[in-house]
């Protein structure tokens, strides 16, 4: 069979190199998920072992959910860190539209995502965020950075939607004003 192949002539910098890492990374975890094996990069492609699909059952499911919980339990230096021995630039989004994706570790989930994730795409999409999902933002944040008593009520749901909404917004955006992956959104 056939590898596969990821391009993006227009790749930033690292990014392919990135991807690389980070399923070799992956797949060192021991008696983890099984992961794709990477055949080769360069600075604008991936080269993967093809995969075939296969229909799922009970006992596969099962298999995977440990195979999965071997594989988080593998652990990383930090939440959000770089895989083991990657020194370069991490991406965040689609292929065709990599943003700069902080590998900045945190001691808990909930600050990394706050802080790297959230904090950055609200950054990217700022005064397009209203008022309400600017205020829906800052509580997930705080709840998130362990500040407790913040009300949350239907406010992780708007935000994601809005987050979303923003990032297609910002996508447009980009495109129209010229922007290609890679010219200086950190």
């Amino acid at each position: 069979m056939p590898p596969f192949v990821k391009r993006n002539p227009a790749a930033p910098n690292g990014f392919f190199e990135c991807e690389a890492a980070g399923l070799r990374w992956l797949a060192a975890a021991e008696s983890g998920v099984p992961c794709v094996e990477v055949i080769g990069h360069d600075a604008t492609s991936l080269t993967l072992q093809r995969l075939d699909g296969v229909a799922p059952d009970r006992v596969s499911a099962r298999e995977f959910g440990g195979r999965l919980a071997r594989t988080h339990d593998a652990g990383a230096a930090a939440f959000g860190a770089a895989p083991d021995g990657w020194g370069g630039p991490g991406f965040f989004g689609p292929m065709s539209h990599p943003l700069p994706m902080s590998l900045t570790g945190h001691a808990s989930w909930g600050t990394f995502y706050a802080d790297e994730r959230l904090a950055s795409m609200a950054a990217l999409v700022g005064p397009r965020l209203d008022g309400t999902l600017r205020r829906d933002l800052d509580a997930v944040m705080m709840r998130w950075q362990g500040v407790s008593g913040i009300p949350l009520a239907g406010a992780v749901v708007r935000l994601v939607s809005a987050l979303y909404l923003s990032c297609k917004i910002y996508q447009v955006y980009a495109a129209r004003s010229g922007f290609k992956p890679g010219n200086g959104l950190s």
